[in-house]
């Protein structure tokens, strides 16, 4: 009788550490194999362009996909990945240049857009050349501007790595690497990267509030701007002209098409992450949303191709200009560009939401000690190339031609640390100042290359835009950055928010009178 009730006892115990077990895990991020992550994806939003029941995502295919997207040794002398060019912290953009930089120090002739929602586009690329999410990167991997290299080259190059055939095994089922495979792992990884989590995602949802300029500013957007920029994607990928040029210098869709009438026609790119995403236009040629505002107020050039949409312009006065630019602000995604699992898997440190975005991973805290400082520079093994060594990789991208920065944000100031690109030096008597927002901020020289700008009254829980000026002896430059949101800001519960902990609490309400039935049987077994 008393085995038979510790039988019993003890298969209603596992049955509750099972229900507890189901509770813990649901809250866990997971990559479920023939669908995209369900909780990144509104319910609202169309059905995906690419079709992911061909190619279903799985743990070790997006796994691997990742990796390929961080690997520098896709390119031909080993210098330039994906993730290069497509940065994290600027929604998969490339914050820091006009256009691309590819290997041997080459320019490319485009801006790097970001990579998000690629899943629902029909085509990609600023001219539709990719009509496949799995065959877009041949067009950067080949491109000699770019990263230079063939599909056979990479292939062959993977399999001599021995790490690779392991996790195309795991992926595929066996170790054989082709291109085909590292395509789609690719696409797995790239169709992966959803953005939805931004405050406009969460006002439309009802769980968030808007102040009454953002609710003023996406009235003025749906008027002036979603005919173009479509909700919920903020693009109807149409090709367009929006009057940058009389005479396009950039062929644009007409390079794929042969049609002279798509000459200067570029996509409509999505404003989805806009504030995140400087420079601007297909050739990077406004450094700021205030600048592209003044371009369709009166800087557009007449041309046959001009979309007639824009034939009058959009002109908006000074407080228009605040509500609209207070919406674009609602459609950075810091979750996004926080999120650990779309960043470099080989990055020493795991990426942590901070300020401090394009600083290494063991930057991101308050301040640095001499030891991190001197180990960001120490010298890279012979032989081995600047970007072999993990560390070296995640350098700050804040560089100039003169000065290398790093940034922190300690207490109520923003810390900078400055030294000579070259020598690595620390860079003493710099005249250092910031421009945050519309504040124009003093930097103080505290110690031999640290300087510290005052910044209690910003609003560090919003992303801000940040232009550095840098004047020294011989040189007057500027740099500039998005510093993502540091915190989440409270948000008030929702019904939808009670439900759910009204669920919570009746679950372990069950689970805690499972418990007790199961001990008052076990107790009446034993006097038995």
């Amino acid at each position: 009788m008393k085995t038979r009730i510790r039988w019993w006892m003890l298969a209603r115990l596992a049955m509750v550490a099972g229900l507890l077990g189901l509770i813990v895990l649901r809250g866990q991020p997971i990559l479920k194999a023939r669908t995209l992550p369900s909780r990144q994806v509104p319910a609202s939003w169309p059905a995906p362009s690419y079709d992911f029941q061909d190619n279903p995502i799985t743990a070790a295919g997006f796994a691997l996909g990742r990796k390929l997207f961080y690997d520098a040794s896709l390119s031909h002398d080993g210098s330039v990945s994906c993730g290069s060019c497509h940065q994290q912290f600027a929604a998969f953009a490339q914050l820091d240049h006009r256009v691309s930089h590819g290997i041997g120090g080459l320019n490319g002739k485009r801006n790097a857009p970001g990579l998000f929602n690629l899943a629902w586009q029909p085509q990609l690329m600023w001219d539709g050349a990719a009509t496949h999410l799995e065959t877009q990167p041949i067009l950067p991997i080949s491109n000699p501007l770019e990263m230079g290299e063939s599909l056979a080259d990479v292939v062959a190059r993977l399999k001599m790595d021995p790490g690779y055939p392991r996790l195309f095994a795991a992926a595929f089922g066996t170790a054989e690497i082709d291109s085909q495979r590292v395509l789609r792992a690719l696409a797995q990884f790239t169709g992966s990267l959803v953005s939805s989590h931004s405050r406009y995602d969460g006002y439309i949802a009802g769980e968030e509030k808007f102040s009454p300029e953002e609710v003023a500013g996406l009235a003025l957007f749906r008027r002036q701007c979603a005919a173009c920029h479509r909700e919920p994607l903020f693009s109807d990928y149409s090709y367009r002209s929006n009057g940058l040029d009389a005479i396009p210098v950039d062929e644009g869709r007409a390079g794929v098409t042969a049609r002279p009438e798509d000459r200067g026609l570029f996509r409509v790119p999505s404003l989805r992450n806009v504030a995140l995403t400087p420079p601007y236009m297909h050739d990077g040629r406004y450094d700021s949303l205030e600048q592209v505002l003044d371009h369709y107020d009166h800087g557009i050039v007449a041309s046959p191709a001009l979309d007639p949409l824009l034939s009058k312009g959009i002109a908006l006065n000074p407080q228009q200009r605040r509500e609209l630019l207070s919406f674009l602000n609602t459609l950075s995604d810091t979750q996004f560009i926080s999120d650990v699992r779309f960043s470099d898997p080989d990055a020493t440190r795991a990426v942590e939401p901070s300020l401090a975005s394009t600083v290494a991973a063991w930057f991101n805290r308050a301040g640095w000690t001499d030891a991190d400082v001197d180990e960001i520079h120490r010298p890279t093994p012979a032989g081995s190339g600047p970007l072999a060594d993990p560390k070296r990789q995640a350098r700050p991208a804040l560089q100039t031609t003169h000065v290398e920065l790093v940034l922190a944000h300690e207490a109520q100031d923003l810390v900078v640390y400055a030294d000579d690109a070259v020598t690595n030096a620390p860079l003493r008597g710099l005249n250092l100042s910031a421009r945050i927002g519309d504040q124009l901020l003093k930097a103080v020289e505290v110690h031999e290359g640290d300087y510290r700008i005052p910044a209690e009254h910003i609003d560090f829980a919003r992303p801000q835009a940040l232009e550095l000026g840098l004047r020294g002896d011989s040189f007057d430059e500027h740099v500039r950055e998005i510093l993502p949101a540091e915190t989440q800001s409270a948000q008030p519960p929702t019904a939808r928010h009670f439900r759910l902990r009204m669920s919570f609490a009746m679950i372990l309400s069950l689970l805690a009178a499972m418990v007790w039935v199961t001990y008052r049987k076990y107790r009446d077994g034993l006097r038995s």
